[in-house]
């Protein structure tokens, strides 16, 4: 191949990347293949920057309102795509807070790794409709390093790990100075501890959770106080008190 050749091929391969790579992210979003992937309620607005590189609004359409999800900015890495897989570090904005993380899709599993961030309750409940009752919560949710792994086709995780915190909660009457939840998968459950409670007020909060692939779950929970006068005035309205220092509460069913 002659230098004239080569000098061609070469400004080719260069203006075909840089056309590749500068390709609207609204026009790819636009386009029927991928249009077809989105949930048709959710709605994307103020789309900028490219299909490999950009940043976007999101909301959600519901029959009372549009429910406001943030801005998703991502950035692909390019060297997955050689191997048909995706790869892309996602910044979540909600509010005043943001959430990290990594994805990876290779067409068969989605893998979240990385996920770590702060972003406060009142901002969260405001997502969905069903949390309305906590609107006037308080306090910060901190995600530490979680994992979850979800292959498309069991639409169940096949991998959990890390931890979620939640920092001077209140709502509803309620205080907590610190709730923490570790989630693990074991089989086809996901078994999830929770501590948390008012230490400098005399009283804690222990909870055992199983959320299973059979739509079942499981709840045991467990509220004790150092003497009776510490056991917090909401525990008697929500659970069963066994003792004044003691308040159990067990249910399983559906989800």
């Amino acid at each position: 191949m002659s230098k004239t050749s080569i000098l061609i091929t070469s400004f080719v391969v260069v203006l075909l990347l840089s056309v590749v790579s500068s390709l609207p992210l609204s026009w790819v979003l636009n386009q029927p293949q991928v249009k077809q992937q989105i949930p048709k309620n959710m709605i994307l607005k103020n789309i900028t920057g490219s299909w490999w590189q950009g940043e976007v609004m999101l909301s959600i359409k519901t029959p009372a309102t549009n429910t406001e999800l943030g801005k998703i900015t991502f950035e692909l890495d390019w060297l997955p795509l050689v191997w048909a897989n995706i790869s892309a570090d996602i910044k979540w904005k909600i509010g005043k807070g943001q959430i990290n993380a990594k994805l990876n899709f290779n067409g068969e599993t989605v893998e979240i790794t990385a996920l770590t961030g702060d972003v406060k309750v009142g901002e969260i409940v405001q997502l969905s409709e069903q949390t309305a009752l906590l609107a006037d919560a308080k306090g910060e949710l901190h995600l530490v390093d979680m994992e979850i792994s979800l292959p498309i086709k069991q639409a169940w995780p096949s991998h959990i790990a890390g931890k979620l915190a939640i920092t001077d909660f209140a709502a509803m009457g309620a205080n907590f100075d610190l709730l923490e939840a570790k989630p693990v998968l074991k089989g086809n459950d996901i078994k999830t501890k929770i501590t948390g409670g008012q230490q400098s007020k005399g009283w804690s909060l222990n909870a055992d959770t199983v959320l299973s692939k059979n739509h079942s779950y499981q709840l045991d929970l467990k509220v004790t106080a150092t003497n009776p006068n510490n056991m917090p005035d909401w525990v008697a309205l929500m659970l069963p008190m066994k003792n004044p220092k003691l308040a159990k509460l067990k249910r399983n069913g559906r989800w």
